[in-house]
């Protein structure tokens, strides 16, 4: 598990600890007992997962305006700013029954009566009840606003800046071809910027056609010193990318990479070109990964960042499977394949349906545009 991962089970975990000392609820005694969690507790706990903090506290607004209007309007924005996105309250739910079954087994070895084990199914049922509820909820409309891509000309412009030659190019002179390579390996494959990290010179096929690259899902690494590794969440893939792209990445492991003793002595692909002799050559940071698309950002004067690409990818899929005339069920199957998701996943639902949106909104535009031509 990543350094990340961990730090947001810690909060998820917190999050459950602090609603039970509110409640004045002794957990480790409830385990004990075989009591855990009566439904009233478990139904209240799923409601106030969705907001920043307890919510019946948080949403208590002062006395209310003598205008019924304004005392509305502060209502729905006390609301909005209390409440977390389905990702947030999936990853509270899901981390208290891990936690409600870890003390279980800790503390009753797995032996217990049998009310006490009907006692924790029937907790866990409602957790996972109250999940699924709101991975259905996660995948609305709103995501539209969620899983946000880059504007056509904006994207244009980042192709234009990255150029090693840009008058506008945001990085030292040294590391513009690398960052350059960064970028358009992560547009032309959608890959995380985990996956992006982990990638080793032996997962480049470099003859294939089309050139691939494969991204492993491979938890310990001997070869990995650095102390926030990076970790590759989906299953093992194949990713595919362009000639040129390609060109660029042959280019940089056998004329840039190759001059620096340090990355001798490993396999990842991309390494620091920093000025201190016992970095320059070690594998690249997540941070590292993070700032050059914070410099990015303010040269292209566009919020960008590594999974935003992905994003990106996923709406050129759409778009391109659609010209190939592939039924539901093929799209479907070739995004799972080519982003590592798993055969149950439900995040191609989630980019078809932002995909469905964008064309219903562009056939409206088309639509009001021609009504409203006799009135111009």
């Amino acid at each position: 598990m990543s350094h990340n991962s961990v730090l947001r089970k810690a909060y998820e975990l917190k999050f459950f600890l602090i609603w039970l000392k509110e409640k004045k609820i002794d957990v480790l005694s409830r385990v004990k007992s075989g009591d855990y969690l009566t439904d009233q507790e478990t139904n209240d706990y799923c409601s106030c997962a969705k907001y920043r903090r307890n919510h019946e506290h948080f949403l208590n607004i002062p006395p209310s305006p003598t205008d019924k209007y304004l005392s509305n309007v502060l209502h729905q924005v006390n609301y909005r700013e209390a409440i977390v996105s389905p990702s947030v309250t999936n990853g509270r739910l899901s981390c208290t029954s891990d936690y409600l079954q870890f003390l279980d087994r800790e503390l009753n070895h797995e032996v217990q009566p049998e009310q006490a084990k009907k006692n924790l199914e029937r907790t866990l049922l409602l957790l996972n009840d109250a999940h699924r509820k709101e991975i259905r909820n996660g995948y609305k409309l709103t995501d539209h606003v969620q899983l946000k891509t880059i504007p056509a000309s904006v994207m244009d412009r980042i192709f234009e800046i990255i150029h090693v030659d840009h008058k506008d190019n945001p990085f030292n002179k040294n590391v513009r071809f690398r960052n350059q390579l960064i970028i358009r390996l992560l547009i032309d494959t959608g890959i995380r910027r985990g996956a992006l990290a982990k990638l080793k010179i032996s997962d480049i096929t470099f003859g294939g056609n089309p050139p691939k690259i494969y991204i492993s899902n491979e938890r310990k690494d001997d070869q990995d010193v650095r102390s926030n590794k990076p970790q590759q969440k989906t299953k093992d893939h194949f990713s595919y990318t362009t000639k040129d792209t390609m060109g660029m990445l042959k280019d940089y492991i056998e004329n840039h990479r190759s001059i620096i003793s340090l990355a001798k002595r490993h396999e990842f692909v991309f390494i620091t070109n920093g000025n201190s002799k016992y970095s320059k050559g070690t594998p690249m940071s997540l941070d590292s990964i993070n700032y050059i698309f914070e410099q990015l950002s303010k040269a292209a004067n566009y919020k960008v960042y590594p999974h935003l690409l992905r994003h990106c990818w996923n709406e050129r899929f759409s778009v391109l499977a659609k010209e190939l005339n592939l039924s539901e069920s093929e799209i479907d199957k070739y995004r799972k394949l080519l982003m590592g998701w798993s055969p149950t996943s439900i995040m191609p639902e989630r980019y078809d349906k932002i995909h469905k949106i964008e064309k219903t909104q562009e056939i409206h535009r088309e639509y009001q545009d021609k009504i409203m031509s006799p009135c111009k």
